[in-house]
């Protein structure tokens, strides 16, 4: 079974992905590794206002997301520091229904960073989820190598914009469309039929 998946999107192909989900499923999005009680949180992917946004730099520099269905209970992952002070983080750990997710998406307007999502933890309870999100991803995205990228990563790749996993990544290594074919004009030399 897998356990995750990695795509190139922007904020209108992640929000058709994640709302599909949504109109099954009420979700909640926690951001990843800050402080609770509090934690900052959304109740639908469409309130997040940097979603599809990258910051520069590679998939570590990225804003990650706890997501899990909002029916599920939330622990936060707790420290206790020598000095007995404790802080609560928002961690896969403790919250087996979740999914961690890594939307990346456009930095500045030349280059589309890849994002992904999957479950850190080795039990089978968020692997809803991740299905869930592979099946919605599929049914938007087009496959492009190992990667899937939403239609409008897709358009804008077309139009000149990077597909990388890092914006300081060497351009050889981005992710490249398929050529489109080229349809042949009547009477030529490619064309079928004869002249």
């Amino acid at each position: 079974m897998a356990r995750g998946m990695q795509f190139m999107a922007v904020c209108e192909d992640l929000l058709a992905v994640l709302s599909r989900i949504e109109r099954h499923v009420p979700l909640t999005y926690r951001l990843c590794f800050a402080p609770t009680p509090e934690p900052t949180t959304w109740d639908a992917a469409a309130a997040i206002n940097d979603l599809g946004v990258a910051v520069e730099g590679g998939a570590n520099n990225q804003k990650r997301y706890l997501v899990m269905p909002t029916a599920s209970p939330f622990t936060p992952y707790v420290t206790t520091f020598p000095n007995g002070e404790t802080l609560g983080r928002v961690y896969p750990e403790g919250n087996p229904d979740s999914v961690v997710l890594t939307p990346a998406g456009l930095y500045s307007d030349w280059c589309i960073v890849g994002g992904n999502f999957g479950v850190a933890l080795p039990k089978p309870s968020g692997y809803d989820l991740v299905a869930a999100l592979q099946r919605a991803v599929r049914a938007e995205f087009r496959k492009v190598g190992t990667c899937y990228v939403g239609p409008k990563a897709y358009d804008l790749a077309e139009s000149g914009v990077r597909l990388a996993i890092s914006t300081r990544a060497d351009p050889k290594s981005d992710l490249r469309l398929p050529k489109r074919k080229r349809h042949a004009e009547p009477g030529s030399v490619l064309s079928s039929g004869d002249s």
